[in-house]
Parts: C-alpha cells; sequence; structure tokens
C-alpha cells in the first residue's frame, strides 16, 4: 500500500494543470497563426491536439482526487470493487500508469 502512495505522490496535480493549461494555451495560439498563414496540415495538427487536452481535461479532478494524501487502504478497496469489480481486489494505481 505504501508503495502505491508513493508512486502516486510523485504526480503533483497542480503542475498537470498547470501544464495542460500551457499547452491548451499553445495549441489554440497555433491554430489561429497557422490559419492566418494558410497552412491547413499544420493548422490540422494544431486543433487535433487542442481537441485531444479539451477531452483529457475531464481526467484532471480523477488525477488530483488520485494524489490526494489523505487516501487510505478503504478508499482503495472501495475503488478496487467499483473499478475491478471484486470487494476483495485493491486499486493499485500503478497497475493503470506509466512512467
Amino acid at each position: 500500500m505504501k508503495a502505491w502512495k508513493g508512486y502516486v505522490s510523485n504526480l503533483n496535480p497542480d503542475e498537470i494543470e498547470a501544464d495542460h493549461k500551457k499547452m491548451t494555451s499553445a495549441a489554440t495560439k497555433l491554430t489561429g497563426k497557422f490559419d492566418n498563414m494558410k497552412l491547413p496540415k499544420p493548422k490540422d495538427v494544431a486543433e487535433t491536439m487542442k481537441k485531444n487536452l479539451q477531452a483529457f481535461r475531464s481526467y484532471l479532478p480523477i488525477i488530483r482526487a488520485l494524489c490526494n494524501p489523505g487516501l487510505q487502504e478503504r478508499h482503495y478497496r472501495m475503488l478496487g470493487e467499483i473499478i475491478l469489480g471484486s470487494p476483495d481486489q485493491i486499486f493499485n494505481p500503478s497497475e493503470f500508469t506509466t512512467d
């Protein structure tokens, strides 16, 4: 259990949200610049990046919640029951994430 907390605590939700905001801003600016320069393919790439970032935004509250240092083993058991479908399995975030 402690290893899971250590793994999740390596993530900083404030930094993730700040990076997300910077990348969304950059994608928006690039879309406009490429449109003004009449460069459709780079504009399409920037628009796709922006759409993907908008979709990722819905995961930010989940990341923040999973990084909460107050999570206890009972919370991981509840997550295991909801996500994995078994009250006997404890949710292990490292199984669902990569470095």
